[in-house]
């Protein structure tokens, strides 16, 4: 099983927990865990070097993510869409130096996302229908490479001041307006 490179455990809404052997998985490229009752994935999640693809869409019960997540250097999507537990990131995901699309919308737990930012490569970030988010960090202003975001929906979204990206050029921040569509 250690030459697996896709797996796809959606709609298993019985499944609770994964085992620690998971991280054994290292050649896995794309992982899909949608709708599943996932709490917490295992530390060995971190080990999962190779994978590019993460969809936690819909997982209801996931609270948290393993410390070990700034491992998954390879990460480039990220779809954590409706898990309504989730309150937070870890600040590994400052770590994740490839992802290039995060989608956290409709995570009505979430109010804030981690001051320690996250890898500049990110291009595309989605916090739609975030009702209790409040304010973009500071350090989103180092998002150079960041072509869209969407931040309709939430609640702060009335008086959303974008302070963080300031720093950006005139240009890019031109196309950091709110929007209805998910990409």
């Amino acid at each position: 099983m250690t030459n697996l490179e896709e797996l796809d455990l959606a709609e298993c809404r019985n499944l609770r927990t994964l085992p620690q052997s998971f991280g054994r998985l290292v050649n896995l490229k794309s992982l899909n865990l949608m709708h599943c009752k996932l709490e917490c994935p295992p530390e060995s999640f971190g080990r999962l070097e190779n994978l590019t693809s993460l969809n936690l869409m819909f997982c209801n019960e996931l609270k948290t993510l393993p410390s070990s997540f700034g491992g998954l250097k390879s990460l480039t999507t990220l779809d954590l869409a409706n898990s309504h537990k989730l309150t937070e990131l870890p600040a590994g995901v400052a770590q994740l130096s490839s992802l290039r699309t995060l989608y956290r919308g409709c995570c009505y737990s979430l109010q804030s996302l981690p001051a320690e930012g996250f890898g500049t490569s990110l291009q595309h970030l989605s916090l739609y229908q975030n009702e209790r988010f409040g304010s973009l960090p500071e350090s989103f202003g180092q998002l150079q490479s960041l072509a869209y975001i969407n931040l309709s929906g939430g609640a702060s979204n009335h008086s959303f001041k974008p302070m963080a990206l300031k720093s950006l050029p005139e240009s890019e921040r031109a196309r950091l307006e709110p929007s209805r569509r998910r990409p």
